[in-house]
């Protein structure tokens, strides 16, 4: 992958150190509504203590290609969101958060194309954003697209199951189905259910950390 901006640096978590495939395949013992439940439970306690700035929280399913349990997508109000892998492997913590993730971090929605540079003035920071091979994505009056919220409430996804498909590098692709189509919720293009996803570059950067210091 490209060099990316710091804000981009926050979407993209940290170094990978490891494959989010570990995590391939890992309900365990307990069925989806009891891994909701659970995860629930600790990202309340997490997240919505005394003198939270979060006001609520609702946790969804997500999926790999092959429609199994492998993540979990904690939305938080009024904005944040935070990605779970769940761990079945017994000497490492059953959910795992992305490393140095932040759950109101800034992402942007981008295609990639080749040659491309895009620059962009963050009007939160004041700084300087350069993103190279890839277009930034920008609403019908020229502003550049930002969102604090997951991909999937960016893009108004309610009823439709989510997925989180491992693609190019270690990244992951958050989608839904349309069909025998991805709609990728990172560049907001259709992608074939049967693509070769080592060659799907539009994703969201995000590495797990198979260790106590990033459980949930």
């Amino acid at each position: 992958m490209k060099k990316v901006s710091k804000v981009f640096a926050c979407i993209a978590a940290g170094v990978s150190l490891i494959a989010a495939s570990l995590c391939t395949g890992c309900t365990g013992m307990y069925s989806e509504e009891q891994h909701i439940q659970r995860v629930t439970a600790r990202a309340e306690e997490r997240f919505l203590g005394e003198g939270s700035e979060y006001t609520g929280l609702e946790v969804y399913p997500l999926y790999n290609e092959y429609d199994e349990l492998e993540y979990m997508l904690i939305e938080l109000q009024p904005q944040g969101f935070v990605y779970v892998c769940i761990n079945d492997q017994p000497w490492l913590d059953m959910y795992a958060v992305p490393i140095d993730f932040e759950p109101n971090r800034l992402w942007r929605p981008y295609v990639f194309e080749e040659g491309v540079v895009t620059t962009i003035v963050n009007e939160e920071t004041g700084e300087m954003e350069t993103w190279e091979d890839k277009r930034v994505l920008q609403d019908e009056n020229g502003a550049y697209y930002g969102f604090h919220v997951s991909h999937f409430r960016a893009a108004n996804i309610r009823d439709e199951r989510r997925y989180f498909i491992p693609v190019s590098d270690g990244n992951m692709m958050p989608a839904v189905k349309r069909g025998d189509m991805y709609l990728n919720l990172v560049s907001w293009r259709e992608v074939p259910c049967s693509a070769d996803f080592d060659n799907v570059l539009e994703s969201d950067e995000t590495h797990f950390a198979p260790k106590a210091g990033f459980a949930l």
